[in-house]
């Protein structure tokens, strides 16, 4: 059965997010960002709620970005369906799971290091794989603090949305819709220490939460779900992204 995924999933999942594009109207606001560092010499850590896992992807694919997955047949179909759309792959994660936890920021900050020339763009879902919704995890400021490289966020809304019953409410675009992809301003790499890294958290958490905010006010929706603020409490790996 999963090899049989591993071949459907991706073919599926393109097929459905073309015709939700074609169909739909697409505003973008500040993702000329990303594009403008898409260049040799140039380095970003991007992130996103996980809640956009769905939608965001189609929407930057074939820029050779590199995003993490989490480790486990799940994320092996991920990884299969991104790879195909232009992605490299990084595999680990905050998983709550021993067994699939990985050393996942040296291996992020090693590539973004040896892509240093050509130009790298590491993809964080800081908030993922479990969760809670919102609760951003100090690794995207680890990556920027030991890269140099500013943070982008990113987020993906659509007017018309199924939401399934998950922990993030994974949100699945319809097609003849209206799609709004918003980045905010970059936020500087921070110092590679403690202090500087909690406070780069910090800002990158309030910048996505405001996207969520602002990108359901739009459409005049209640924002769903209520998102949570991040403590080391919440999980024991509070290393990992």
């Amino acid at each position: 059965m999963r090899v049989l995924a591993a071949y459907v999933v991706p073919v599926l999942y393109r097929a459905y997010m073309w015709l939700v594009a074609v169909t739909s109207r697409i505003h973008r606001d500040g993702v000329d960002r990303l594009d403008e560092r898409l260049a040799p010499g140039v380095g970003t850590v991007m992130v996103t709620l996980h809640q956009g896992v769905v939608e965001i992807p189609y929407f930057i694919r074939d820029r050779g970005l590199a995003p993490i997955a989490s480790l486990g047949d799940a994320g092996e179909i991920i990884s299969g369906t991104l790879e195909r759309m232009g992605f490299h792959m990084l595999r680990g994660g905050s998983s709550k799971r021993a067994s699939r936890r990985a050393p996942v920021l040296g291996d992020a900050v090693a590539y973004a290091n040896e892509r240093a020339r050509e130009g790298f763009c590491v993809v964080v879902t800081p908030d993922g794989s479990s969760g809670p919704a919102g609760a951003v995890k100090p690794g995207a400021a680890v990556i920027a603090a030991r890269t140099g490289a500013p943070v982008l966020c990113l987020n993906v809304q659509a007017r018309r949305t199924v939401y399934l019953d998950t922990w993030d409410r994974t949100a699945i675009p319809l097609p003849f819709n209206e799609i709004r992809l918003t980045a905010a301003p970059l936020i500087d790499a921070p110092d590679d220490n403690d202090a500087a890294i909690e406070a780069c958290r910090l800002e990158i958490e309030s910048a996505l939460h405001q996207l969520h905010a602002r990108a359901f006010a739009h459409f005049g929706q209640t924002p769903l779900p209520e998102l949570s603020r991040w403590s080391t409490e919440d999980d024991e790996t509070n290393a990992h992204p």
